[in-house]
């Protein structure tokens, strides 16, 4: 992890360092996707290979972006975990939850406590593809059916108007 600070404090009684608005960046995983964080206050420690954020969490990950108020990085395990309230979004949907974690080298995320997700609109256009096509697809079935039932009901129907006859 490469970290920027507006200031630092190492504390050698708990032998952490606390920072005040924190920018992280880190390239992860195989293909190395760079990954960025900041946040309000944080406390990194060296030694245990662990990092907590807290207030106003904000990052980018890939194609996510995430926001929550709270962030745990475990370096042994590499994952990372965003708690309370927790925002991901990415082009074609939002998921909104109270913790999420996410495995920096597989790129699984999982997100768990009152989840909720929205597909946004960019990825409806395929559905809305699909659906002109499937529409367009029972218009021809719906043609064909038409020219066979005619052609083994040729019957017309005739109007004609006038006058009842009177009885």
């Amino acid at each position: 992890w490469r970290i920027r600070a507006q200031s630092a404090q190492y504390s050698f009684d708990q032998r952490i360092v606390q920072v005040l608005r924190p920018l992280l960046s880190a390239y992860v995983g195989a293909d190395r996707q760079e990954v960025f964080i900041k946040s309000d206050l944080g406390e990194i420690n060296q030694s245990g290979n662990t990092m907590t954020l807290r207030d106003n969490i904000a990052g980018r990950f890939g194609t996510f972006a995430l926001t929550s108020d709270v962030f745990d990085y475990i370096g042994a395990m590499k994952k990372a975990y965003f708690k309370g309230r927790v925002i991901v979004t990415r082009p074609d949907f939002t998921v909104n939850a109270t913790t999420v974690e996410i495995n920096l080298e597989t790129h699984e995320l999982t997100a768990a406590g009152g989840v909720a997700a929205e597909l946004t609109p960019a990825s409806l256009k395929s559905l809305k593809k699909e659906t002109k096509k499937l529409a367009k697809t029972l218009k021809s079935h719906r043609k064909h059916l038409e020219s066979l039932l005619a052609a083994q009901c040729p019957v017309k129907a005739h109007t004609t108007m006038g006058t009842a006859p009177s009885v």
